[in-house]
């Protein structure tokens, strides 16, 4: 096969491009060295680079170079490109970036979270040194197509928003009238799953040579998940089916697994996933979430008698997200309905039985960095002030945190290694060190749609996920914020569920795992990944909306 061959000569390369009609450019061979050279010295160049390459991502880069230079027939079109899907934490970046190096073209566009972007520059940075990359954002980013061609780019990095937000004429960026780009990368992928969105329609509207879409969780709620990411790599719709994910996916998907170090020499650190079942710690707090769930399902069954289906769907959304934050903690509950109604419904005094197991834990982790993924901002502000309180340093990393500032923060958590290395290296006492750490925080609170996917945090191991997630794969790109090569601690997570001691009710969180576990179901199917788990959410809410009647008309 090619990929186990590739030590082929300029002459096999410039057959390659005539046969498929590839316009001649200059960039197509580098005069300092061939794509030959490139790939037979691709082992040391990363190593000189400090980013060596395990087995599996040389392998994974090899697939990467066969699928854009010999593509993929289908009955229709040829296919170049694919999926990179390998579970979070496994470097797909860097498997990029090296078939980057490998195979130069003129201009390639990378469409990115903003949480991600600083990553990607830093990383072709140092592993491109010689490509020019824009970074294409912000109220001074070129606008005009004219203008865009004479910054001379060879990389150009924007975010999904300045992609669907910034248009031209009829509905376009300059990104679209830019022309053909030679090669197209979203990472994240994930998030145009859904075909009538945006992000969605706006992606695929761009022409490209070679298209790649990167993503450790393709799968989110069902198979037509992959049809969207299917669309966007030029497949024909008649493969939009069940029958034909298995054979398409052979063809432009690879996945590999943390499982698959069991089999392979590569260390890896372990993951204690810790389920704290937690009842109600006061009478208050019980009597509270039952009222609470009894009233807002009496109010929706009421609606579902006098109401449209939109209403009614509204309706129940509005049910569950208060069960969640009264779950987290009433106090956030109140203040949304407060600032709702312009009510004054008084405050929750007393502290919640999730944000005490948080607080107990952290205070026991004496030497490691926690990380605790939040769902609502009045949810950060209450554990903010309770680790103020403990005089604990934290940070706050969520969507309002403007974009120059996110960097900023990240570095306020050296490796603790570091301090050690500074001790010996300075002859200091154990009482020094310890005050140097003191001046560190402790504590980031991220919220979890802003930071739980494509984040570097190695440097924590202490993991908080306070609320179930109905998306699995939201959860399991979050823990591999900081589950991830690079990563020299054992990594704690700690889940927080709250339940009924009596079992009179049952709780959102009950209701959530419960969905989960369906969901990881479907998505190990689909993927053919035993370690993985996904439904329709109307399904999901119709689900719980009729369990809630029955309890309620018991």
């Amino acid at each position: 096969m090619w990929i186990l061959n590739l030590n082929v000569s300029k002459l096999f390369f410039e057959l390659y491009r005539t046969m498929n009609h590839i316009p001649k450019r200059k960039i197509f061979f580098s005069k300092k060295k061939t794509k030959t050279e490139r790939y037979t010295n691709l082992e040391d160049y990363m190593r000189e680079k400090n980013f060596p390459l395990h087995k599996y991502q040389k392998t994974g880069v090899d697939w990467m170079l066969g699928k854009e230079l010999m593509g993929f027939n289908t009955k229709h079109n040829k296919i170049y490109g694919g999926l990179l899907c390998d579970e979070p934490g496994l470097g797909k970046t860097i498997q990029m970036c090296a078939t980057l190096y490998c195979n130069p073209v003129k201009y390639t566009l990378i469409i990115l979270p903003k949480s991600v972007v600083q990553q990607w520059i830093d990383a072709i940075n140092k592993i491109l040194p010689s490509e020019k990359v824009y970074f294409y954002h912000g109220s001074n980013r070129c606008k005009t197509v004219a203008e865009l061609k004479l910054k001379k780019f060879t990389i150009l990095i924007t975010t999904y928003g300045m992609l669907c937000n910034t248009k031209m004429m009829h509905g376009l960026t300059i990104l679209h009238h830019f022309g053909k780009w030679d090669r197209i990368i979203v990472d994240e992928i994930h998030v145009m799953r859904n075909k009538k969105s945006k992000i969605s329609k706006s992606i695929c509207g761009l022409q490209g040579g070679i298209k790649w879409g990167l993503t450790g969780t393709p799968v989110q709620n069902t198979e037509k998940d992959l049809f969207s990411l299917y669309k966007f790599l030029d497949i024909p719709s008649q493969y939009f089916n069940k029958d034909c994910i298995d054979s398409i996916n052979k063809n432009i998907l690879i996945r590999r697994t943390k499982d698959e170090f069991k089999r392979l020499s590569i260390k890896f650190p372990n993951l204690n996933q810790i389920d704290h079942l937690l009842e109600f710690t006061s009478d208050g707090e019980r009597k509270l979430y039952d009222k609470i769930q009894k009233n807002l399902t009496k109010n929706y069954l009421n609606i579902l008698e006098n109401s449209d289906k939109s209403v009614e769907m509204l309706a129940l959304l509005e049910l569950l997200l208060r069960l969640r934050q009264v779950s987290i903690h009433p106090q956030i509950m109140i203040n949304s309905l407060n600032h709702k109604f312009k009510s004054k419904i008084p405050n929750f005094a007393i502290n919640s039985s999730k944000i005490a197991k948080l607080m107990e834990i952290i205070n026991k982790s004496k030497d490691e960095y926690c990380l605790v993924f939040c769902y609502f901002k009045d949810e950060i502000k209450l554990i903010g002030e309770q680790l103020k309180f403990k005089k604990i340093g934290y940070n706050v990393y969520d969507g309002s945190t403007p974009f120059k500032k996110r960097d900023e923060i990240l570095k306020m958590y050296p490796p603790k290694k570091i301090f050690q290395q500074i001790g010996l290296k300075y002859n200091l006492s154990e009482n020094i060190i310890e005050n140097i750490k003191s001046y560190f925080p402790k504590v980031l609170l991220i919220q979890i749609n802003a930071g739980g996917v494509g984040l570097n945090l190695q440097q924590f191991s202490q993991l908080f996920i306070t609320s179930p997630n109905w998306n699995p794969s939201n959860e399991i790109q979050a823990i591999a914020r900081a589950h991830r090569l690079g990563q020299d601690k054992i990594v704690n997570v700690h889940r927080f569920l709250l339940y009924d001691q009596y079992n009179e009710f049952s709780t959102i969180d009950e209701h959530i795992m419960g969905i989960q576990s369906s969901k990881r179901s479907i998505m190990a199917d689909i993927l053919k990944d035993e370690g993985y788990i996904n439904n329709d959410v109307v399904k999901d809410f119709t689900d719980i909306s009729t369990d809630l009647q029955s309890r309620l008309l018991e």
